[in-house]
């Protein structure tokens, strides 16, 4: 039998993009290999950079366990890559399944795209409203003053914790926060086969919900719709590699990444030189004192402060690891693993506050890093319930996960999978800072759902036929 250079007939007769003919378990294409194998490459280079940054910065001399650190760090980094080879390597004879139909194609995947729009339209709006934006003027003052924005922003939550206050619209866009997982990576997968009024639609739902966390100076907002872009291009780039026998030409996709990444790069500056401004910090404990460095005196001080705090922000999590590792263990009760989880069990239920008994908070007390200002990693949240012992196996398993996931999106159009896609990405992201995805309640929410979309749907598939 024939088959074209980029296809695959498994033993059940169906073809697969991407696949050679003669080539099985343990020999695929190189295109094919790089491809599946293209996020754990990039997310081990971004985890490697900001370790790296953090080795050559003035944090370290700090550190009285290098050695410790570094072993750890590589052990969990290497922990994830097994995994995702574990996820990979049984991938042409165990995992494959029909591609169906292309993102976009099928109605509820333009209702999902119509109702994630929305979702962002009335997140944007109910934020503008619960932090005093009441007219434009207002609004477009306080996010040209980016520094004002996040200390008003503070102001409001205190009010709102003096006074009890529950904004009733947030908690339910909170519950549905499956859609603002599904929405984004969706829209962009779906873009060309998307009418022009649902692409307004979209662009006018991310501009609300963009702007409305300029409004409150904060970046969290920001950075999900980058990460979001960044999982919905990856796999249209991927599955573009994996079809295409012909080599790609991508020059104008690298150029509108540099672009991006230049604008958020430089806003990020801008936010945090404001921040210290606002809060009249003039040294920060993240970068230490820069005045006598090549950076302050070629641009000046403010500038420079705003560059090497933007580069310690994905970086200095690891000296908060160091003060943790050198702490006992000491079970948080899954305060670790979700703050989230357990902010709703502390409001429901009471009692003590188990976040204090996390690696971050108890390192605290003892060497002074601020757990609530500063970052730690995600690993001493994670290790306040599984032990650092336990961190390189959970790492594994979320290699596994991400491996699986990222084959289902190639193969298939399942949007849940590409939401949790999605997840994984900020999940690996936010390794350096925190334990983002469980850390908030919409992360939490959108994970719960994930999980119960996939416990359904496996639990379908093993009824038995009648």
């Amino acid at each position: 039998m024939t088959m074209s250079v980029s296809q695959f007939r498994s033993d059940r007769g169906r073809v697969y993009p991407g696949l050679v003919d003669g080539h099985h378990h343990g020999s695929l294409p190189s295109r094919t290999r790089k491809t599946l194998f293209a996020p754990i490459r990039f997310s081990l280079l971004y985890l490697l950079t900001t370790f790296g940054l953090f080795l050559i910065s003035n944090l370290v001399s700090d550190v009285s366990n290098l050695g410790t650190l570094i072993s750890f760090v590589m052990l969990s980094f290497a922990g994830l890559y097994l995994g995702y080879y574990m996820g990979i390597a049984p991938v042409v004879e165990h995992y494959k399944r029909d591609q169906g139909a292309p993102f976009g194609d099928r109605p509820s995947h333009r209702w999902l795209v119509i109702a994630g729009a929305l979702y962002f339209t009335v997140w944007g709006i109910n934020q503008f409203y619960d932090f005093g934006g009441t007219d434009l003027q207002s609004i477009v003052r306080t996010i040209l003053s980016p520094g004002e924005a996040y200390q008003a922003k503070f102001d409001v939550f205190s009010e709102r914790i003096e006074t009890k206050q529950v904004n009733r619209i947030t908690q339910i866009l909170i519950i549905l926060s499956i859609i603002y997982a599904v929405f984004l990576p969706l829209a962009v997968v779906s873009w060309s086969r998307l009418n022009r009024y649902i692409k307004a639609l979209t662009i006018l739902g991310v501009t609300m919900y963009v702007t409305s966390f300029l409004f409150i100076g904060t970046m969290k907002g920001i950075g999900d719709i980058v990460l979001f872009l960044i999982t919905g291009v990856s796999v249209i780039l991927a599955r573009q590699s994996l079809s295409s026998a012909q080599r790609i030409v991508r020059t104008r996709i690298y150029v509108m990444i540099g672009i991006t990444s230049f604008a958020f790069f430089t806003y990020m500056a801008i936010n945090q030189v404001q921040r210290a401004e606002q809060f009249g910090i003039s040294e920060s404990g993240t970068v230490g004192n820069i005045s006598d460095t090549l950076l302050v005196r070629t641009i000046g001080y403010d500038a420079a402060f705003g560059i090497y705090q933007t580069l310690a922000y994905p970086s200095h999590g690891y000296r908060g690891l160091a003060y943790s590792l050198e702490q006992p263990f000491e079970f948080s009760h899954g305060a670790g693993f979700s703050q989230a989880y357990e902010s709703y069990r502390l409001q429901f239920l009471g009692g003590e506050d188990n976040r204090y008994l996390t690696y971050p908070y108890r390192a605290e007390r003892i060497t002074g890093w601020p757990a609530g200002m500063y970052w730690s990693t995600i690993f001493p949240w994670l290790a306040s319930d599984l032990s650092f012992f336990g961190v390189p196996i959970f790492m594994i398993l979320m290699g596994f996960i991400f491996a699986r996931l990222w084959i289902a999106c190639l193969y298939n159009n399942n949007p849940f999978a590409l939401a949790a896609v999605g997840q994984m990405i900020i999940f690996i992201a936010f390794i350096p800072a925190n334990n983002q995805v469980l850390m908030q309640r919409q992360g939490l929410w959108a994970v719960i759902t994930l999980i119960g979309i996939g416990l359904t749907k496996y639990l379908a598939r093993r009824q038995p036929v009648r």
